[in-house]
């Protein structure tokens, strides 16, 4: 009963030696097909990144309007026409002057507006040059957005500007 439970142990390692033999060779082939290359990263073409459509959060109105300044040389020629304007409502902003120009006939046109209250004014900004078409002179910008809150139905959203600043 002794033997049955407790036999003599092998200590035969030829089947590790033929294991590790093996292994060896196997690491080899590997190595040789590789081309001396652990492994390969293939060029990736993709972009890496994307930009959202919607991007959500809140609405931001006047996103088209520029940061504007005063350009001195175009309105040197009517500086006397417009020395008086303080407070304006801008209509319509380009920076096609001929656009402007059409925009002018038609404000006046459509809406029936008194050729004297309307003004092309030519303001630079850092990128060129941007003409807008303000609509009346008021004193102040709180009675210059009464009367467009009161008077004008066909903008949705009053823009004043202080032209006499921006000189």
């Amino acid at each position: 009963m002794k033997k049955f439970f407790f036999k003599k142990k092998r200590k035969s390692k030829i089947p590790y030696i033929f294991l590790i033999i093996i292994l060896f060779v196997f690491i080899y082939f590997q190595y040789i097909q590789s081309n001396n290359e652990l492994f390969l990263i293939e060029e990736f073409n993709n972009n890496f990144f994307i930009v959202p459509g919607e991007k959500g959060g809140k609405k931001i109105i006047n996103t088209d309007k520029k940061v504007l300044h005063f350009d001195k040389q175009i309105s040197e020629i009517n500086e006397n026409q417009f020395s008086n304007i303080n407070y304006s409502i801008q209509l319509f902003s380009s920076e096609d002057y001929k656009l402007v120009e059409e925009n002018f006939i038609t404000f006046k046109k459509k809406f029936n507006l008194n050729h004297n209250d309307l003004f092309i004014v030519a303001f630079r900004n850092s990128l060129n040059t941007s003409y807008l078409l303000i609509y009346k002179n008021f004193k102040n910008r709180k009675e210059a957005n009464l009367y467009c809150l009161n008077n004008i139905n066909f903008l949705t959203n009053c823009l004043i500007i202080n032209v006499e600043s921006l000189k």
